[in-house]
């Protein structure tokens, strides 16, 4: 057997080895979410750490392969209310995915969109808001200003400006969602129904009780619908 076919070989072997392991990983993070669904945590972050330093372990502590077992065990983390470590997480799946995708690539979108997520259900609004602008943008840059993506993103956005009661600046946002979705995804989707909420709020706030009454009576007229 030549030389070639040997090398040939060896790397069928790699290929072959590699995607065993990553089986196995993708089995122990399926544990781990199950365990978790199941109400036992404490199992669930036991196999969840497991599975990340697996990984790093095989392919080093900056492939990309990492960052979905970084996610999850942060939510994990979260889950428990271990709020430092799930911070720390969150805070290196999107720093590793600038590193290797770029700050502008559209795959990163999801690791802001956690982080932010993670800002805004802790009340950090700052960090939240820079973060749902970014996502934004990057939304925008991607898919266009009428993509379901870009309405999703305007919905959090105008909901961390809800939550400080700056109105003004979270009504526009409502509302440039709602007609994102309603052309993108017809006027009787389900998504439609947080920013109906929102707005809802907004209404109520600035003692417009006929605009609240009637996204309240849009929203579950929605989820009636989708029973």
């Amino acid at each position: 057997m030549n030389r070639i076919k040997i090398f040939l070989l060896y790397i069928h072997f790699l290929i072959l080895l590699n995607s065993g392991f990553a089986q196995e990983l993708e089995k122990l993070n399926n544990e781990a979410m199950k365990l978790n669904m199941e109400g036992k945590y404490d199992k669930a972050l036991i196999v969840a750490k497991k599975t990340l330093e697996s990984a790093e372990k095989k392919f080093g502590s900056e492939d990309l392969s990492l960052i979905s077992y970084l996610n999850n065990l942060a939510s994990l983390y979260e889950t428990q209310e271990l709020f430092n470590e799930a911070e720390l997480l969150y805070k290196r799946s999107l720093e590793l995915a600038e590193k290797k995708l770029g700050t502008n690539n559209p795959d990163i979108a999801p690791n802001i969109k956690n982080l932010a997520l993670f800002y805004y259900s802790k009340k950090l609004y700052n960090q939240a808001e820079s973060l749902f602008l970014r996502y934004l943008d990057l939304n925008e840059k991607s898919f266009g200003p009428e993509h379901p993506e870009v309405a999703t993103s305007l919905t959090n956005l105008g909901l961390i400006y809800l939550a400080q009661g700056l109105y003004t600046k979270a009504e526009p946002l409502f509302q440039r969602s709602i007609s994102i979705r309603k052309k993108t995804l017809g006027p009787d989707h389900v998504s439609l129904v947080t920013s109906l909420k929102g707005l809802a709020v907004l209404y109520k706030a600035t003692n417009r009780l006929k605009e609240e009454e009637n996204c309240i009576e849009y929203a579950v007229n929605i989820l009636k619908n989708h029973e």
